[in-house]
């Protein structure tokens, strides 16, 4: 049962589930089960689709429903290029203002991550530590509340191709490398280890949404 702010709750929680990958990539969503699950009507779960459709997460076809999104490598390829322009620019201003504090302390979870033996603990915990990192530079570049959301969306779709699966460890020794920069204030070494690990990422996302595309 949802308290509070309904339309909030259960946008949180149906992001996740696409994201994760707990709905299927171009699954037909029943929107009666997801209101008998939380024990709602249909119009606050309506109201959610329609936000996470305006985000990409899902598609809407007209008179016949909601789809959890699909995209195609040439999407996930043109979600990449925006991150990159997105994450670039802003890194000008982060190596300056970002929170080294933060920083290292970041660093020392992901080398913590690289020991972890559990692949499940490995992935939802690098997952995390990826977020903290790619936010704290969107963050620090002083836009304003519109940038800040424009990447939250183009985020949310890279996380899909991350749940498809990733090179975790490689992922990993990209982030310490990228931090390491980062606290040198290195802004041109930092922009350079930055575009080659997007690069590098939008490779291995392609790569595995393609596997799972097309297995």
């Amino acid at each position: 049962m949802l308290k509070g702010s309904v339309v909030e709750q259960l946008y949180d929680i149906l992001r996740e589930r696409i994201v994760n990958l707990e709905m299927k990539l171009g699954e037909k969503i029943n929107t009666q089960e997801i209101a008998n699950e939380f024990n709602i009507s249909q119009t606050p779960v309506r109201d959610v689709l329609s936000k996470l459709a305006h985000e990409g997460l899902v598609d809407v076809i007209p008179r016949i429903g909601y789809y959890v999104t699909k995209p195609s490598p040439e999407d996930l390829a043109e979600i990449y290029e925006l991150r990159k322009m997105f994450e670039c620019y802003a890194l000008h201003s982060a190596v300056q203002n970002i929170d080294v504090n933060k920083l290292s302390c970041l660093k020392q979870k992901m080398k913590e991550i690289q020991k972890e033996k559990s692949l499940k603990k490995k992935i939802s915990a690098y997952r995390k530590t990826d977020a903290e990192l790619h936010s704290s530079i969107v963050r620090s570049a002083n836009n304003n509340k519109r940038f800040r959301n424009l990447f939250s969306q183009i985020y949310n779709l890279v996380r899909v191709s991350q749940s498809v699966g990733l090179n975790w460890d490689t992922g990993l020794k990209e982030h310490i490398s990228l931090i390491d920069a980062i606290l040198e204030k290195n802004k041109d070494k930092a922009s350079k280890t930055l575009e080659t690990h997007l690069e590098n990422a939008q490779k291995r996302g392609m790569r595995a949404l393609k596997m799972k595309l097309y297995d």
